[in-house]
């Protein structure tokens, strides 16, 4: 299908979102602490990388982003 369809998939990694219910106290100040950005990702955060594959990423096909600020270095 290349070159008229790449394939880039985005995988995030825990949002700070509500998606998912009864996340337990302290979930998200574990991942804080345990990712190497100091920061919990956002959805924001997963929507600019789509954005930036959309727009500005031209020469990339069959890869997958991790979008987790380092964590699963």
């Amino acid at each position: 299908m290349a070159p008229d369809i790449r394939v880039v998939g985005i995988s995030p990694g825990a949002l700070a979102t509500k998606f998912v219910p009864n996340v337990a106290d302290g979930y998200y100040d574990t991942v804080l602490k345990t990712t190497p950005l100091q920061r919990v990702p956002t959805v924001e955060d997963v929507a600019a990388t789509i954005e930036a594959v959309a727009t500005l990423i031209r020469f990339t096909t069959g890869n997958v982003i991790t979008v987790d600020g380092g964590k699963t270095l």
